[in-house]
């Protein structure tokens, strides 16, 4: 399979500290060329790709880009289909990337098991702001924010309004805002009743068992792979570096998951 065309008159813009990408459309196939070009921006601080359509494979072809920039401080990722899967890997990132500080995920289909990976690499991070806003987020993930909560000192700011918490979520993440005095926690907006997901890119995190993604672009391979267990948990999410010429999505899963 060819490599994908590189968008017109936008890899140009993928140099220096700032780098905006909001509202041009950009599918997971053309985040593969731009992932490999900012992989070469090694002044990146600051990386806006809004208001997309990246979805959860979208987030993987990033993924490389955002572990190599080591100056990157400011990461724009909402509005992009982005589901429990892609809020998995995010996670990896911020915990892996220790330069990241503030991270936007709002408007996104993120719920429960994408709360519980970013709540997981919470306190191995150095986030300053993370924004959950309009997401589909429940007492579940609520509650293991609100557990990642006390072991983060460095989080000054959570926004998990206009989610699915009821009173019992959001009172285990009020009495966590409780000891974490430099802590600005929000919860307001409506709250919305809980539904299927907006249909998106296939969900990482629908099916059980390992995930691979192997991408070629005209410089370089690269991929990422994502095991789930039994329970629905996410095992291990790993970057992988070699050369070939293929690109594929590839699934070893053999039994869907109940939601």
């Amino acid at each position: 399979m060819a490599p994908p065309a590189p968008l017109p008159g936008l890899l140009t813009q993928l140099q220096g500290p700032v780098v905006l990408l909001f509202n041009w459309d950009i599918d997971e196939v053309q985040a593969v060329e731009i992932a490999a070009v900012l992989r070469r921006n090694a002044s990146l601080t600051a990386l806006n790709l809004g208001g997309n359509r990246l979805g959860d494979l979208g987030v993987m072809a990033i993924f490389p880009a955002l572990i190599d920039a080591q100056q990157l401080t400011s990461l724009h990722m909402h509005r992009n289909q982005i589901g429990d899967g892609g809020a998995a890997i995010l996670g990896e990132a911020i915990k892996t990337n220790t330069s990241l500080q503030e991270l936007y995920l709002g408007d996104n289909q993120v719920a429960d098991i994408g709360a519980e990976a970013m709540a997981a690499a919470l306190s191995k991070s150095r986030l300053v702001k993370l924004k959950l806003m309009n997401n589909l987020i429940g007492d579940k993930g609520a509650e293991k924010l609100a557990d990642a909560l006390v072991q983060t000192q460095s989080l000054c700011e959570l926004d998990l309004s206009s989610n699915q918490i009821t009173g019992q979520g959001a009172a285990r993440l009020q009495d966590a805002e409780a000891g974490h005095p430099s802590l600005r926690l929000t919860l307001q907006g409506p709250n919305k009743k809980p539904g299927k997901k907006l249909s998106q890119k296939p969900d990482v995190t629908l099916r059980r068992g390992e995930f691979l993604m192997e991408i070629n672009t005209s410089q370089e391979k690269f991929g990422i792979h994502l095991q789930i267990d039994k329970s629905n948990k996410i095992l291990k999410v790993s970057s992988i570096d070699g050369h070939g010429v293929v690109a594929r999505w590839n699934t070893m899963a053999t039994e869907p998951v109940k939601t």
